[in-house]
């Protein structure tokens, strides 16, 4: 417990400034959501942190313009903090993470590249506690930790030559289209099993390094497993991610093995008063 209270509040200090430039998107200020970056895949050459980041903005831009966001500042910093405190413990803490909100039923949660996390209000409606959150929040940080896109941008061979991203958008748009349109269709079709096996894993470990019960995780996945009703809301998370009920055995598999401490905190009712407002 004292461990997570020192990482939100060292965490509200680094980043204040940030929340008050950016109300909408945790830690990303929308008006510099489509400045480019430096160089994007040749065949199987690695995808860097720049080009990464510079594909997030797309996206980010992409998922804010289909769905909106919530705009409840108190509630983006929160979701923020809870964010950036699983990603410090996160194989790739070195870049940097922004979150939203958005503004939708649908119940799910978006990765994009570079650090750019999403979660959906339907989603964030149905948590029960902070550790859940954490839980969420640590599957979609794994994929970005684990270069799940970038790894997809390499296997696809996009682009032929070296393209600058900065340039890209005016001497080569059909270029950075082709890079950016490929990493949105991904997150809606969804990662490979192994990607998703992974970033479960991963967000059990992220969720109990950051001193949360992992248990919120598997819970979470319980409940969705055995949500009958509000097919529609489930929609979006049942085409992109493996069936819950897969996904809580696995996890349930994997506590056992690894003998997870699941007597840490969950933080139940600091996540109610945060979402209380939400509607």
């Amino acid at each position: 417990m004292r461990k997570i209270f020192f990482l939100l509040t060292a965490s509200a200090c680094l980043f204040g400034e940030t929340f008050l430039g950016a109300l909408d998107v945790d830690g990303l200020n929308l008006n510099k959501v489509f400045s480019g970056t430096k160089k994007v895949a040749q065949g199987m050459m690695k995808v860097s942190d720049k080009d990464e980041i510079a594909l997030g903005r797309e996206v980010a831009s992409y998922l804010c313009a289909r769905y909106g966001l919530v705009r409840d500042p108190a509630l983006t910093k929160y979701v923020g903090l809870v964010g950036r405190t699983v990603a410090q413990g996160c194989d790739r803490p070195e870049i940097p993470y922004h979150f939203g909100i958005l503004n939708t039923d649908e119940v799910n949660a978006y990765a994009g590249p570079g650090g750019y996390i999403f979660i959906t209000k339907g989603l964030l409606r149905g948590l029960k506690d902070e550790s859940e959150l954490a839980g969420a929040l640590g599957h979609e940080i794994a994929h970005v930790a684990r270069r799940h896109v970038a790894k997809e941008i390499q296997k696809g061979n996009l682009i032929q030559g070296g393209v600058e991203l900065a340039s890209a958008r005016e001497e080569s748009p059909e270029a950075f289209k082709a890079v950016s349109d490929f990493s949105i269709k991904l997150l809606f079709k969804g990662f490979s099993r192994g990607d998703e096996r992974e970033s479960d894993q991963k967000a059990l470990s992220y969720a109990a390094t950051a001193g949360y019960t992992p248990a919120g995780f598997q819970n979470l996945l319980n409940r969705l497993a055995a949500e009958k009703s509000g097919e529609t809301r489930l929609k979006a998370l049942n085409k992109s991610h493996p069936p819950s009920s897969d996904r809580a055995r696995l996890v349930q598999r994997e506590i056992e093995t690894e003998k997870w401490d699941l007597s840490l905190p969950a933080n139940e009712p600091r996540f109610l008063a945060a979402v209380a407002a939400l509607k």
